[in-house]
């Protein structure tokens, strides 16, 4: 990939360098200690945003961990039950609803049964 700005051509090279070439480009020292300092200088640029990225994610999750305690403590203060404990009253009253209506079929059957006894004895 190769671009011209200005009479410089820039290209990318296979293992990532950036190729500067042409009227205006700066000359690349030979010099090894000058391409070392430069790599240092990207290494320390390249941790320096690694830490940033990292410090972000703690900093978003603390900020999460602060918003759902928060959160959790408004709730617990509105006095509201908790899903478990609305499903385990939801259970009590289908059960106490079941057996009111199995109790009021047993009382309507004794009724009929006392009714039917209380014939027999007037007559």
């Amino acid at each position: 990939m190769r671009r011209r700005c200005r009479g410089v051509k820039v290209g990318l090279r296979r293992d990532g360098h950036v190729n500067a070439s042409g009227k205006g480009a700066r000359e690349r020292s030979s010099d090894p200690e000058t391409a070392m300092a430069q790599n240092r200088l990207l290494d320390d640029f390249a941790r320096l945003f690694t830490d940033a990225a990292g410090m972000a994610q703690g900093v978003r999750r603390e900020a999460e961990g602060v918003v759902r305690a928060q959160f959790e403590r408004f709730i617990r203060d509105m006095d509201v039950v908790s899903r478990e404990e609305f499903e385990a009253v939801r259970e009590m009253a289908i059960l106490a609803r079941d057996e009111n209506d199995r109790l009021a079929e047993r009382i309507t059957a004794l009724e009929a049964r006392l009714a039917a006894v209380e014939a027999t004895s007037k007559s």
